[in-house]
């Protein structure tokens, strides 16, 4: 994996500018076709820095989204809609997203059990209203694009020479990502049970 990185790396800065906007239109693809955007997000750490990567991945994950959800209620809606229309309970919370959409895509955004891409597709198929839809992804998406930037630019930092200060504050970025997962987790499920 180490070497994937490094030779990606090389591939995109290699490129310059070019290199930076090929690497956007990799970044809404992957996400359209559904792939990790959590590596990528780490790249752009890695080739931006925490601030700027976590912009550009915020970005760039904002718009494959919105390109996923549109896809999805343009070609998939109807379909879908006759099958959900079959099940009482996927019928009852479809017809809650109009009111409660954005918290229920909030909620979604935290929790780890459903990949992003997915829940792009997903909720494109739903009656949530896209305003809320994005404004709650926009939002939800947030911190965990900065932890998965921090840990790409820490990574980069220690391939190219890593200090122990540098290798502690690796190894506290990777536990604070974990313990932010399970906590975030945590807080979705409770706040799903009530509602």
């Amino acid at each position: 994996m180490i070497e994937w990185f490094e030779q990606a790396l090389a591939a995109f800065e290699g490129l310059g500018v070019a290199g930076y906007a090929l690497f956007a239109v990799v970044y809404v693809l992957a996400a359209l076709l559904l792939l990790p955007e959590a590596m990528l997000t780490m790249l752009a750490g890695a080739l931006f820095g925490t601030v700027w990567g976590s912009l550009f991945a915020w970005t760039f994950a904002t718009i494959a989204s919105f390109i996923a959800f549109r896809i999805a209620r343009l070609v998939l809606r109807e379909r879908i809609e006759k099958r959900v229309e079959k099940n009482k309970w996927l019928r009852a919370v479809n017809r809650a997203l109009p009111k409660e959409g954005w918290k229920v895509v909030a909620l979604a955004r935290l929790s780890p059990l459903v990949p992003f891409g997915l829940q792009n597709y997903l909720f494109g198929v739903t009656k949530v209203h896209t305003r809320d839809y994005l404004a709650a992804t926009a939002l939800a998406i947030i911190p965990g694009t900065v932890v998965y930037a921090f840990i790409g630019a820490t990574g980069r930092s220690l391939m190219e020479g890593g200090s122990p200060l540098k290798w502690t504050m690796l190894a506290v970025g990777i536990v604070a990502t974990i313990i932010l997962s399970v906590f975030l987790a945590r807080i979705t499920k409770k706040r799903l049970k009530l509602e």
